[in-house]
Order: C-alpha cells, then structure tokens, then sequence
C-alpha cells in the first residue's frame, strides 16, 4: 500500500514537469499569456434595434450625394431580424455637370435621382466572430446581409417601387451599443426627362444607387440581471 501512495505524488511530479516543458516550448511566460474567448455579450433576441447613420452614394458621376439613414428592426432570433428602412438624400453639383450645361446644352436636371427611400428588409446574420486588435484586445464582430423591398421617391417627385440589398458589420461596445457600417444599394424603374438644345424626350431608365453608411446601433429594451 505504501509504495501505491508513493507511486501518486510522483505521478503528479512528472505531469507537472511535463506540463512546464510544453509551456516552455509554447513561449507561453505567464497565466496572463492565456486568452478566454467569452461568449457572445451583444445578445438580439426579442429586443429591438435602432440605428442611424452618415449615408454616402458612390456611383452618381454626375452629383455628390449624400445624406442620413435610420433604422428599427425587431430581432426574432440571433440569427434573424425584420427591419425598417429610410433615407434621406441630398445633392450637389459636381464640375462636370456644370460644364455639360455650359458647353453641351445638356441640363442634367431631368435626369431622374433618388431622394427619399421607405422600405422593409429581412437581415440575416449568419456569421460571428472575434478580432483582435494589435494583440491587446478581442473584439467580436458581426456580418450580416439583408434583402428587401420598398418605396423611392425621385427628385422630379416620381414614386416608384424599388428593389434593396446590404451587407453590414456591426461592432459590439456593450450589451446594448455598438458600431455599425453598411454597403447596400437600391434598384428601381423611373421616367427620365432629357433636355438638349431645347429638345425634350421621355424614357423609362433602370437606375441602381450603390451607397455605404456608418453610424451607431442601440438594442433596447436593456437586458435583465
């Protein structure tokens, strides 16, 4: 029996060295060198979600456009989420919108652009993860792609029916904010009014918007100790 009880603490002698040999081999110095992923502290289910943003058109050559956009989903799962849309976009000339009119006669006014958009997206977030920053910090994120329909309203106060997509990341600060950038776009049929040299011609176009927004997301209601 006693060599048994010998045999033990000899047992736990060489784990132990073992253990320190692999260690040594890692470079890991310290028990503050290990990392704990935590699970997932940004939950959605049954809580709303508001977000609003900076909005930015990329592909209007002939206008810098811009605007604000906001957001109010109700998620039913981590997973899934039905969303309402909106957007305001406003507009500026761009130089050579100037010089067409000046030089060409051609009055891009008629050319039909996106002002106001309504709609409702179902967003679906199949991928979770963690990032780290500069080796000092984990950081979960979020992906998420969204597809949907709605109303746009066109600069000559045209309503038409118009198509929506996005993909977006959201980057979780707490429980209940984080940060949160999109990339979408909408598509959409609307008459044109074309004026060159005085000459007025109407055509039904397909136009398509690509966009990017960067704003702020709050979960509510607040979560229960």
């Amino acid at each position: 029996m006693k060599k048994k009880y010998l045999f033990i603490p000899l047992l736990l002698f060489w784990a132990s060295s073992s253990f320190a040999q692999e260690a040594q081999l890692l470079n890991i110095e310290a028990p503050e060198d290990i990392v704990v992923i935590q699970k997932k502290f940004y939950p959605k289910s049954g809580r709303f979600e508001f977000f609003f943003g900076g909005y930015a058109q990329v592909n209007n050559r002939l206008l810098t456009s811009f605007g604000g956009r906001a957001h109010l989903a109700y998620h039913f799962s981590e997973r899934w989420a039905l969303e309402f849309v909106g957007l305001y976009q406003g507009e500026l000339n761009k130089d050579i919108t100037t010089n067409l009119k000046n030089q060409y006669g051609v009055d891009t006014v008629g050319f039909v652009t996106q002002r106001n958009y309504f709609g409702l997206e179902i967003q679906w977030s199949p991928i979770y993860g963690k990032l780290s920053l500069f080796e000092r910090s984990i950081n979960p994120y979020e992906l998420s792609f969204s597809l949907g329909g709605g109303i746009v309203q066109t600069s000559d106060a045209q309503s038409v029916g118009a198509g929506s997509w996005g993909i977006g990341q959201l980057h979780p600060l707490n429980d209940s904010l984080a940060l949160r950038w999109r990339v979408g776009g909408n598509m959409f049929v609307a008459n044109g009014k074309q004026n060159l040299n005085g000459v007025q011609a109407n055509k039904s176009l397909f136009n398509y918007t690509i966009n990017v927004s960067l704003g702020v997301s709050f979960l509510f209601p607040g979560l229960s100790e």
